[in-house]
């Protein structure tokens, strides 16, 4: 299992107590079947660890331990086989080893990015309204998503684009250039820059965060493949609860477009479709950026 494997599990790891700050009332998540393994599982972490933090309130144990979470990530990513890279959009930057300060700054970045693709994902499938009036799936991803869903739905979008353009700005200023980057660009100088150049690298940052964004459209078309082939193994091994999970999971990627299925004999092509769709105009749109990019850059 390579690092970024790693990083994608500690991500998650940190989200389910990213969750419980947010949550005021550990009960609303036993109900979710979605959420009520997690939420037991940080209440057992919880409880253990409240004697040792003065009996503070499970909401402040959490983001204790969130902190924890973050040194140890930084110290197990201090020996990796290669640097540890991050990117947003088109500015990938990796960190420098053996530098512990530049660790924790990438962990800390990492959550956020991995935060910013969440968020950006509940653009498309959570509007303005209570979790209580929602599906489980809606319901669960409200509550991963936190506090993003109480802002406003049409005020939502300029707050992702002007959030990404921070994330591009910090991944510059504490990394370093990458190899990997489709563009090799120098990172942000330590002094003053001059107007000209801080106004092309605000571009680029807001190009990359607009990337950022229309990069959701192929997390949704890797949900959906991995969906399709958890409904399949569902079917397989006769397992009903994991053909409910793909089922509920897959109604909202979906959405409307699952009212109404293309059929030829029992296979529903609707999803496969829908797949080639979101592919396609994810292609052309970051096409476009990447062109609009690479003219501020060369």
């Amino acid at each position: 299992m390579d690092f970024s494997t790693w990083d994608s599990c500690f991500n998650l790891l940190l989200l389910i107590f990213w969750i419980r700050i947010w949550t005021r009332d550990e009960r609303d998540n036993l109900f979710n079947p979605y959420l009520a393994s997690a939420s037991r599982l940080t209440s057992s972490v919880l409880h253990f660890l409240r004697p040792a933090f003065l009996m503070l309130p499970d909401r402040i144990v959490a983001g204790i331990a969130m902190l924890l979470l973050f040194f140890l990530r930084a110290i197990i990513a201090m020996r990796p086989l290669e640097n540890w890279e991050l990117h947003l959009g088109f500015e990938v930057r990796q960190t420098l080893q053996g530098h512990f300060g530049s660790y924790v700054a990438f962990t800390l970045l990492s959550f956020a990015l991995f935060v910013f693709k969440l968020w950006a994902a509940s653009l498309l499938f959570l509007r303005d309204g209570a979790a209580t009036s929602m599906s489980q799936t809606h319901a669960a991803l409200y509550a991963a998503c936190r506090p993003f869903p109480a802002i406003p739905h049409a005020l939502r979008p300029a707050f992702l684009l002007a959030f990404g353009i921070a994330l591009c700005l910090a991944i510059n200023l504490l990394g370093f250039p990458s190899p990997q980057a489709p563009y090799v660009l120098p990172a942000i100088p330590a002094h003053p820059l001059p107007e000209a150049y801080s106004t092309t690298m605000l571009w680029r940052c807001l190009i990359s965060s607009v990337s950022g964004l229309v990069g959701v459209l192929n997390t949704i078309v890797n949900g959906l493949v991995i969906l399709i082939i958890g409904s399949w193994i569902g079917l397989l091994t006769n397992s009903q609860g994991i053909s409910v999970a793909c089922r509920d999971w897959s109604d909202m990627l979906l959405g409307p477009i699952r009212r109404y299925p293309l059929r030829v004999g029992v296979v529903d092509l609707s999803p496969l479709i829908f797949i080639i769709a979101l592919y396609v105009i994810h292609a052309l749109l970051q096409s476009l950026l990447f062109n609009q990019y690479l003219r501020l850059v060369s």
